[in-house]
This record gives C-alpha cells, structure tokens and sequence, in this order.
C-alpha cells in the first residue's frame, strides 16, 4: 500500500506539473496527421499558440484522464512489480536480486498495468487533440472524459480503447532497463 501510494502520488504531481509539455507534445505529434499542417512548430511556439488560443486551460486540456491513468498505472505497478519478483523468483529458483527477475517482473506489471490503462490513455489523447479539430471549425467531440467514453464506445467499439496498446507494450522495453537499474542502483 505505501509504494502503490508513493507511486500514484509521484505520478499524479508529476503529470500536474508537466501536463503543459505533455499537451504540447501529443499535439505536434498529431497535428500533420489531421491536416493541421505546421501550427506548432516548436514546443515554446507550441505553448505559446496553446495558451494564446485557449488560455491555461489549453495546457491542461486531458489533464483528468492523465491524471486517473498515471495513478491507476502506478497504483497497480508497483504491487504487481514486487509480486511478480516474488513469484518470479520462487518459479525459478533465482534470487529476488537477480537481474533477470527484475526484468521479468518490470514487463509482467507493465504489461498488465498498460493494458488495464490504455483506455484511459486513449480518452486523454482524444480530449488532449480535439480542439486542433476545432482550429479547423469542426465541432469539439467529447465534452468530458465521461462523454468520450460513452461516445467512443458507441461509435467506435471497445477495440477502439486499446487502439496504440501494441506500441505502448513495445515501449516497456524502458522499465525493463530503468526498474532492474533502480534495484541495482
């Protein structure tokens, strides 16, 4: 309970401090994608324009289901993390400190926890990137983070939820590094 709340409670203030970078990041991602062309064209540009257009606001636009996933992310990583060592270890006769335990251990929770997040992920990108739709005078799709869940669900199917999973669990390479040298470390 303590590291699951440890956890949530890093990730929460981190994503509440960084979400302006992190708006400003998905945005020039999505942009050329849309047809959006070049708005953005740096990330101070792309905060300035953000908060001209929108105001602070803009800068946390998504701010409520990046919020609910980084803590349900960590929240569920780190006990899953230290259950996997132990069950780890104890299938393989290895030592709980043995590098190789960590990395399985690192991919099994961040496999799980990226599946049960990517949901969350999904609405937060859609609420994130709607108003470059906006730019372009179509109406905003979601209205709150409930609304985006019921109408993705409706229109798209629930397959939609775990569109870019398969990117993401490619990406757990990064705590299979980062958790076997914090334990190291």
């Amino acid at each position: 309970l303590a590291k699951a709340t440890a956890g949530t409670g890093a990730g929460v203030v981190s994503t509440l401090v960084c979400s302006p970078l992190d708006v400003a990041k998905t945005r020039m991602q999505v942009q050329s994608s849309i047809g959006r062309g070049t708005k953005y064209t740096g990330v101070a540009n792309a905060l300035a324009t953000i908060y001209r257009d929108e105001g602070v606001r803009g800068w946390y636009r998504g701010l409520g289901p990046a919020v609910c996933s980084v803590g349900v992310f960590w929240a569920c990583y780190f006990p899953c993390y230290d259950a996997a060592k132990e069950q780890i270890a104890r299938a393989s006769g290895l030592s709980e400190a043995a590098a190789q335990v960590h990395i399985a251990a690192a991919a099994a929770s961040g496999l799980l926890t990226d599946v049960l997040t990517n949901p969350l992920w999904v609405v937060r990108t859609r609420l994130a990137t709607q108003w470059l739709v906006a730019d372009r005078g179509e109406p905003v799709a979601y209205r709150s983070m409930g609304h985006a869940f019921r109408k993705i669900a409706r229109d798209e199917g629930y397959a939609a939820f775990f569109s870019g999973l398969s990117a993401s669990v490619v990406g757990l390479s990064h705590i299979m590094i980062q958790f076997p040298l914090y334990e190291k470390f």
